[in-house]
């Protein structure tokens, strides 16, 4: 089952994508800001957890704006 992950510092609109996804048919990881988004990925990268196949994030946050957390994911090499 593909896994897709929504990084949103606003809950409402985290939320709503997530439970839109589910009843699709897609695994979900959710996380709220830059900092919680990396934290996720890095447990997803254990063996036995589930890596996103997809991410839908938001580009204005707080800490880690959207911009600068796809750029660290570009250059890391697992993702």
């Amino acid at each position: 089952m593909p896994t897709v992950m929504v990084v949103d510092d606003v809950d409402v609109m985290r939320d709503v994508l997530a439970r839109h996804l589910k009843r699709e048919g897609y695994q979900t990881l959710t996380a709220c800001n830059g900092h919680e988004a990396i934290d996720v990925l890095e447990k997803s990268a254990d063996p036995g957890h589930v890596a996103p196949d997809l991410i839908l994030l938001d580009v204005k946050m707080p800490d880690i704006d959207g911009l600068d957390l796809l750029e660290r994911l570009h250059h890391d090499t697992r993702w």
